[in-house]
């Protein structure tokens, strides 16, 4: 988000399977994520852990 890795403002990370969604289709389509940030390795995060926290935004 924000740049190319590793010099992104922010990161989504979805670890391991906890989310299982078809991703088919959503490269360069926007997406609107919530939860709460948390720092990852001095870096701010949301760690999605449930579907209902990803929703394609629709124009």
């Amino acid at each position: 988000m924000g740049a190319a890795y590793p010099n992104q403002k922010y990161t989504v990370a979805i670890k391991g399977n906890k989310v299982n969604l078809n991703w088919t289709g959503l490269k360069g389509k926007q997406l609107c994520i919530t939860g709460i940030f948390e720092l990852y390795k001095e870096r701010p995060e949301i760690e999605v852990t449930e579907p209902d926290q990803i929703n394609l935004k629709i124009k």
